[in-house]
C-alpha cells in the first residue's frame, strides 16, 4: 500500500474512496483516505472542512470518486491549501443535486385582475364615437368648422344629455344578463287515469219513431 503525497501546488490525486477515518498523526489528528490501495492523509481540520464543503463526512464520502489537490494559497510563502472536489459521474450527479438544494422554489403565480374591465372599456370607446358624431353633427348643423363654436354648441347639447339622464357616461353600467331561471317539470303523481268505457251508444231502434202530436208546435 503506498502513501500518496501531494505537496506542491497543483498537485493533485483522484481516487475512489473505500475508507475514511480519523486517526493520530505526528502532528496531531489525520484523516485517513485510501481506496484499498493507496493511502492519503490531509490535516483532520482540512478535511472536515473540505467534507463540510461537498456536503459529506467520513462516512458518506466512503464509495465517491474524489479529486484530492493542493490550491493555491494568496500568502506569500504559505502553504498551499487542501482541496477536494467531485470527480467524473459524481460531480455531475452532485451538482445537479445541489442545484436542487440551493433553487427557490418557484411560487404559483396569482392571476391578476385586469385594471380596467372589458365592459368598461368597451363603454369609453362607446362614449369616444358618440362625441365624434356629435362634433360632425354640430359642425354640421352649424356650417363652419371654427373649433371654438362647434365646442360650445357640442358641449352644450352633452351636458344637456347629461342633465337628461341620456349622457352615455351617465347610464348605468351594462351588466351580464343573468341566465334564465330553469323550467322544471312537476314530477308524476303516480295515478293514472281511468281508461275509457267501452258502453256502446244506445239502440235508437227500440224507441218508438216520432209523431206529429210529438212536435213543439201546433
Amino acid at each position: 500500500m503506498a502513501i500518496i503525497k501531494l505537496q506542491n501546488e497543483g498537485d493533485e490525486h483522484t481516487m475512489k474512496v473505500a475508507e475514511c477515518k480519523t486517526v493520530a498523526g505526528n502532528y496531531g489528528e489525520q484523516v485517513l483516505f485510501s481506496d484499498g490501495t493507496d493511502t492519503l492523509y490531509l490535516p483532520k481540520q482540512s478535511a472536515d472542512r473540505q467534507l463540510e464543503r461537498l456536503g459529506l463526512d467520513e462516512s458518506s464520502v466512503v464509495g465517491m470518486n474524489i479529486t484530492f489537490s493542493r490550491d493555491p494559497n494568496p500568502k506569500k510563502g504559505a502553504k498551499p491549501y487542501w482541496g477536494m472536489s467531485y470527480a467524473g459521474t459524481d460531480a455531475e450527479a452532485k451538482m445537479i443535486s445541489q442545484h436542487l438544494k440551493t433553487m427557490p422554489r418557484a411560487e404559483p403565480s396569482k392571476p391578476t385582475a385586469p385594471s380596467v374591465s372589458v365592459n368598461v372599456q368597451q363603454r369609453r370607446e362607446a362614449i369616444v364615437r358618440d362625441y365624434l358624431m356629435l362634433w360632425q353633427t354640430v359642425a354640421t348643423a352649424l356650417a363652419t368648422t371654427e373649433a371654438s363654436a362647434v365646442q360650445a354648441a357640442v358641449a352644450t347639447i352633452w351636458i344637456s344629455w347629461k342633465d337628461k339622464g341620456i349622457q352615455p357616461d351617465g347610464l348605468p353600467e351594462i351588466k351580464t344578463p343573468e341566465k334564465a331561471p330553469e323550467v322544471k317539470m312537476p314530477a308524476p303523481s303516480g295515478k293514472r287515469l281511468a281508461p275509457p268505457t267501452n258502453d256502446a251508444p244506445p239502440d235508437f231502434s227500440k224507441f218508438p219513431p216520432p209523431t206529429d202530436d210529438d212536435l213543439p208546435f201546433d
